[in-house]
């Protein structure tokens, strides 16, 4: 079986506020005019999700708003600047059952862990999507190296 994986980074957000954290930065319009318009484009009726994991940032959350909201989604704090060690925990921890899950999160930490799947430099810009899929049957044997790009 096949467990295909996308990685999306969040959608354009406004600067820090004054006296607010970065991990409240919401979404500006453009960015969820972006994030809808990638979504609808990658996510069509042959392509279907059956779980996300997102981080606790409000960008993020607003990102997975984007998305039909039947999808069954995890939080996880851990994700929050994740780097490629936490995104792998995280991936490695997807039920078996899941055959296509997405994880919605941040940069440097995404494109790093495209690099440790597929051996691929990818820019990874705001709302954009990659399409990594493995030969394998749990998604706790996804390992470096074994991956395929496929969007």
């Amino acid at each position: 079986m096949i467990k295909t994986l996308f990685l999306m980074r969040h959608a354009d957000a406004l600067p820090t506020e004054r006296g607010k954290k970065d991990i409240d930065r919401k979404l500006s319009i453009e960015g969820i005019i972006e994030a809808k318009k990638n979504i609808k484009k990658i996510f069509t009726r042959e392509e279907k999700l059956n779980y996300i994991l997102v981080s606790t940032a409000k960008r993020t959350l607003m990102t997975q708003a984007c998305f039909d909201q039947n999808i069954p989604i995890k939080v996880l704090p851990e994700l929050y600047l994740a780097g490629v060690s936490t995104l792998l925990e995280m991936v490695n921890a997807i039920p078996p059952s899941v055959d296509t899950a997405c994880v919605i999160a941040h940069n440097p930490g995404l494109s790093q862990f495209v690099h440790y799947f597929t051996g691929q430099m990818i820019e990874m810009p705001t709302a954009s999507i990659v399409k990594i899929v493995f030969d394998y049957d749990d998604w706790n044997c996804v390992v470096a190296g074994r991956g395929v790009i496929i969007i």
